[in-house]
């Protein structure tokens, strides 16, 4: 074998999946922040189009979810403990970003030890605020998104805060 190629590991193409999925996801990402940069320049020019309202919810949902990463630093998470919340403000802002969010990804974010957001998937599953879909492609990972009526609540509650 030449000095150049080096044998194929089994777990090598799982391993290309998964970075070539996390980087779409970063690109995914990007794209989302220069939608925003676009809302703002475009707001503050005369004349421009009306903002996305999408765009005016989003802003909401960033600013509740700072506020409350912002409050567990200075008062300690122990306080404030309202896991579900977090997961469906969470999975909301992933919806308005058109992002897919993995279980290994919500789990990561929430800030609690992930048997516990487990556990909470499970409750906002049970009572169809939540649903978890396995990925067709790695059937190591699962997607969790938010039901139609869950949106539909988020949405309607989150309108009612901006007033």
């Amino acid at each position: 074998m030449s000095r150049h190629f080096k044998a194929a590991r089994p777990d090598e193409p799982d391993r290309l999946r998964q970075l070539v999925t996390e980087q779409i996801e970063h690109l995914r990402w990007e794209l989302d922040q220069l939608k925003k940069e676009l809302a703002r320049v475009d707001a503050s020019v005369p004349g421009a189009r009306q903002p996305d309202l999408s765009c005016e919810m989003q802003k909401t949902v960033d600013d509740i979810l700072a506020f409350r990463r912002e409050r567990r630093k200075v008062f300690g998470a122990e306080l404030f403990g309202e896991p579900a919340w977090d997961l469906l403000l969470s999975l909301y802002q992933a919806e308005l970003q058109q992002c897919r969010v993995s279980k290994t990804k919500i789990c990561n974010f929430s800030g609690v030890p992930g048997t516990t957001t487990l556990r909470w998937l499970c409750a906002l599953q049970e009572k169809g605020w939540v649903e978890v879909t396995n990925d067709h492609l790695d059937g190591r990972r699962s997607w969790v998104a938010l039901t139609k009526r869950a949106s539909a609540a988020m949405r309607l509650l989150l309108e009612r805060w901006g007033r």
